[in-house]
């Protein structure tokens, strides 16, 4: 519900009565009425310090989180490339280790066949 809603159920309520009961003092209506004006006006303050605080706060720690954030980035990006590398390694080696068994097979199939 608004804020401006519950002034306005306040004012309907206010100016509904029942038969017989004698009806109070516009004087405390009054009073009433301007104390939901200042708690509509005091509400209204506190979100809008709020939403630039939030504003505020979010410029603040976005500098912060982001070298953070930049950091954790570029560690993961080392990480990553330095995976690769040792990867690539790893293959360039099995590949070499590959093709020396296969060049030592060729080589004892034809030391083989020129002997027979």
């Amino acid at each position: 519900m608004s804020i401006n809603g519950i002034a306005t159920r306040y004012q309907n309520h206010a100016t509904y009565s029942t038969p017989g009961a004698k009806n109070s003092s516009n004087t405390s209506t009054f009073d009433f009425q301007k104390e939901i004006t200042k708690w509509e006006s005091r509400i209204k303050e506190t979100l809008d310090k709020e939403k630039e605080n939030d504003r505020n706060g979010s410029i603040q720690m976005s500098e912060e989180k982001w070298r953070t954030i930049i950091k954790k980035v570029d560690s993961a990006i080392d990480t990553y490339q330095d995976n690769i590398k040792e990867q690539k390694q790893e293959d360039k080696k099995q590949l070499e280790e590959k093709i020396g068994a296969q060049k030592d097979i060729t080589d004892h199939i034809i030391q083989s066949r020129v002997v027979n």
